[in-house]
């Protein structure tokens, strides 16, 4: 660790995104506004990081936290955990490093103070997971330099067992290889020609069922469709499945060893990196573990997504009526 430059780990440590000088009434600009001690405690149970990044930081109801790097900073081992204490004081966001960290990393145990600001209303206060948290270094009579930015968080410990990191970052390589080509080479849609045994667990966990994000349905079916629809397409339809197709998008998907991607017209795709079971957490949990080609990280199961039969939707007769159709 002795080969990074010490003053802007105690400036900035670990997370800084970029530095540029601000205008004091940056407040008041591009919809941000400044947040108080009750909506920084709001924090607490979950994790923050910055989208195709994959550090981040956990801060525990216990008042401690973990802050993990892992985007290859120099001289920084990829999966590197901080830790310490945590709190809102002074409508600031405080963490202080333990004596542990500050040995190990050679930082200080001094407090580091931000002011945060978010672009998320009051009304609507981390609802979305996709509100942008902007953490200004604090200097006397205005915002100093931007240290952190934030724009995807998660209920819960988020943070990658480091054992794991560079798996993780060599599946969002791959993803993006197959993204830009819009095709995975030598790819399957049949359960027997995946060879891992935590891919034909998704396998029966995805295939002719409905992935639900929120209020949004990915439905795969085992002809390689893929058709997504949200619960707006469904209920302005009134019923009528013709209306419900219109209303979403078809296209489709492949599998390739633990990677999931589908496609659909017009170069759009999306990746999913399926961890085994059980593995890429430091905390356990239950059901499938996946990577996002944006980074973002997800359980099944968990932050209301999941996998259901068509039957068990708002739309059965929309859903089964795609179990038979090829893309």
């Amino acid at each position: 660790m002795s080969s990074i430059n010490k003053s802007v780990i105690c400036a900035a440590f670990a997370f800084i995104i970029f530095l540029s000088a601000v205008n004091p009434s940056f407040a008041q600009n591009n919809s941000f506004r400044r947040i108080s001690d009750a909506e920084i405690n709001r924090f607490m149970d979950h994790t923050f990081w910055k989208i195709h990044k994959l550090d981040r930081i956990y801060f525990n109801s216990d008042g401690t936290f973990i802050q993990q790097l892992n985007d290859d900073w120099d001289g920084v081992e990829n999966g590197s955990m901080y830790t310490g204490t945590w709190e809102a004081k002074n409508s600031e966001l405080c963490w202080t490093y333990d004596a542990q960290t500050a040995e190990k990393y050679a930082t200080t145990t001094n407090p580091f103070c931000y002011t945060v600001l978010t672009n998320s209303p009051a009304d609507s206060y981390m609802t979305t997971h996709m509100e942008s948290f902007r953490l200004y270094s604090t200097e006397p009579g205005q915002l100093g330099t931007i240290a952190f930015e934030w724009n995807r968080y998660a209920y819960d410990n988020y943070v990658l067992d480091p054992e794991y990191i560079e798996t993780v970052q060599n599946g969002l390589k791959q993803m993006a290889t197959y993204r830009r080509a819009g095709n995975i080479p030598s790819s399957t849609i049949r359960k027997e020609k995946l060879t891992d045994p935590w891919m034909q667990n998704y396998y029966d966990e995805t295939v002719n069922r409905i992935f639900f994000i929120a209020d949004q349905s990915m439905f795969f079916n085992d002809k390689g469709l893929y058709f997504f629809i949200n619960e707006n397409g469904i209920n302005k339809s009134n019923g009528d499945i013709e209306n419900m197709l219109s209303n979403g998008s078809k296209g489709r998907w492949q599998m390739k060893d633990n990677i999931h991607c589908w496609f659909l017209s017009g170069n759009r795709s999306s990746c999913e990196f399926i961890m085994p079971k059980g593995k890429g957490l430091i905390r356990p949990y239950d059901g499938i573990f996946g990577v996002f080609y944006t980074g973002f990280t997800r359980v099944h199961g968990e932050m209301a997504t999941g996998h259901i039969d068509p039957n068990d939707t708002s739309a059965p007769e929309l859903f089964n009526s795609l179990l038979n159709v090829a893309p």
